[in-house]
């Protein structure tokens, strides 16, 4: 490998994989990686290590579901305990602290999720979608799309993909954003700072998408000064 040859002051990832392959070569070069969700679970952490992720956190994303959405009381959440539980412990906590209701129901495959639904359906006000691959799938996402309309469930979601498609809004970290902290990050390093005293970090800017044409249909109300400071909004 040509860095192994020739090793450089800083290496700088983009994306999992990337990183992966980095900290599995490298443990005394300073990585920073960014465009990375959940890096405690794929173990991406280290004294040499630090970045910038694409989470978005619990507590900020239901303090803007109670903006947007203020009759929404009641937060349905589908997820696989070993994919995401720590998250869910997490946004458990957000909850109560926020005193949101946060209703979470544990699937272990892909099939589990038509009835994961169904269970929720008749409890919640809407429906949050967190990254996790057994709920989110090409075959689940119509089903959980049509659903949701059918139903007058809105879904926010962690994807401006998603909000194109028929989902309510999304929250997500701004690209720019991540760029611009990781690039300080760096440059932080690269002047002595030891990376072990960098905390890993969500980006500091968050994107709202909002599909007020679905909203609309569904009837749903919901807060249009929140609207101002949406990035896209589809109508």
């Amino acid at each position: 490998m040509a860095l192994k040859r020739d090793p450089p002051d800083l290496i700088l990832t983009i994306g999992l994989w990337a990183t992966r392959v980095a900290k599995e070569n490298f443990q005394k070069i300073p990585i920073i990686f960014s465009m990375v969700f959940d890096p405690d679970r794929f173990s991406i952490f280290g004294e040499n290590i630090t970045g910038v992720t694409l989470e978005v956190s619990a507590s900020e994303i239901f303090s803007q579901i109670r903006d947007l959405f203020p009759e929404a009381k009641k937060i349905g959440v589908l997820y696989n305990p070993k994919k995401t539980g720590r998250r869910i412990e997490q946004a458990e906590k957000a909850a109560r602290a926020l005193e949101v209701s946060l209703i979470s129901v544990p699937v272990h495959s892909e099939k589990d999720v038509p009835e994961g639904l169904r269970t929720l359906q008749p409890k919640i006000d809407l429906l949050w979608l967190v990254p996790d691959s057994t709920v989110i799938t090409p075959e689940s996402v119509d089903f959980l799309l049509l659903t949701s309309f059918e139903n007058n469930i809105p879904i926010v979601t962690f994807s401006d993909g998603f909000v194109r498609r028929g989902a309510a809004a999304s929250f997500s970290a701004d690209y720019h954003a991540v760029g611009e902290q990781s690039a300080r990050l760096a440059l932080s390093i690269l002047q002595g700072e030891d990376p072990a005293r960098l905390a890993i970090r969500p980006s500091k800017k968050i994107r709202l998408s909002f599909n007020l044409k679905i909203v609309k249909k569904m009837g749903v109300r919901f807060n249009p000064k929140v609207l101002q400071t949406a990035d896209k909004i589809y109508d």
